[in-house]
C-alpha cells in the first residue's frame, strides 16, 4: 500500500512496510520530489532533475501548475497566472488551460492534466523500482472542508480523475480524506507484504 501526496512545490511517496509507514526516497536519495516537469530537445525531465535545470530552461520548465488543474481559461486566476509564470500558458480546445513548450525541436501543447500525469508517471516509476512491484490502483481523497470550497469544484475533481486515467491507474470514487485513510487502512494487511504492493492511495 502506498500513498502519494501531490503538492504545488513538492510531492512525497510513502509505503506501508514492516508494520509501519516509510517515505520512499527518489533517485537523488531525497524524500521530497520537486513537482516540476521540463522539456528539452532530447528528452522529458521530471522531478528534481527538472528543477535543477529550471534557470537555464525557464520557458520549457513547468512548475507550480497544480492550482491550474481543472480551471477554465477565462478564470481570473488563470488570467493573472499568464502574466506571472515564465512558461507560456494557452487555452486548451476543451476550454481549460494548457502549456506550450518546445519538445524535440517542435512546438507542442499539453493540457494541465497531461502535465500532472507526467509527474505521476515519474513518481510511479520510482516507487515501483523501490517496491519491485507494479502499482495498479489509487484512491483520491479530499479534506472535508476543502470539498466545500470553489477550488475543489466538481469540474476540477473530474479533471484530476482524467489525469489519473492518463497516468494509467484505476481510480476509485472520490471520498473525504478521513474516508480515504480508512480505505487505506482497511485494505492494508500488515502481515502480508504481497498485498500491500498492489494498491495506491493518492490524496
Amino acid at each position: 500500500m502506498i500513498g502519494i501526496d501531490i503538492g504545488n512545490q513538492s510531492s512525497f511517496v510513502a509505503v506501508v512496510k514492516d508494520c509501519g509507514v516509510e517515505t520512499v526516497d527518489n533517485d537523488y536519495s531525497l524524500r521530497a520530489t520537486s513537482s516540476v516537469v521540463a522539456f528539452s530537445s532530447r528528452n522529458r525531465i521530471l522531478g528534481v532533475a527538472a528543477a535543477n535545470q529550471q534557470t537555464s530552461n525557464l520557458t520549457n520548465t513547468i512548475s507550480s501548475f497544480k492550482p491550474l488543474l481543472g480551471l477554465r481559461w477565462e478564470d481570473f486566476f488563470v488570467l493573472d497566472e499568464v502574466q506571472r509564470v515564465p512558461y507560456k500558458l494557452v487555452p486548451h480546445p476543451s476550454g481549460g488551460v494548457a502549456v506550450q513548450v518546445c519538445y524535440f525541436g517542435e512546438e507542442r501543447v499539453y493540457s494541465m492534466e497531461h502535465i500532472t500525469a507526467m509527474l505521476l508517471t515519474g513518481l510511479k516509476v520510482t516507487t515501483e523500482t523501490v517496491l519491485k512491484s507494479v502499482i495498479k490502483n489509487c484512491v483520491m481523497a479530499y479534506r472535508k472542508e476543502a470539498m466545500m470550497k470553489a477550488h475543489t469544484s466538481l469540474l476540477r475533481r473530474n479533471q484530476r480523475m482524467i489525469c489519473y486515467l492518463v497516468f494509467v491507474l484505476y481510480c476509485l470514487p472520490f471520498c473525504q480524506k478521513v474516508s480515504g485513510i480508512c480505505i487505506f487502512l482497511w485494505q492494508s494487511d500488515l502481515d502480508n507484504p504481497n498485498i500491500l504492493q498492489e494498491r495506491c492511495l493518492l490524496y
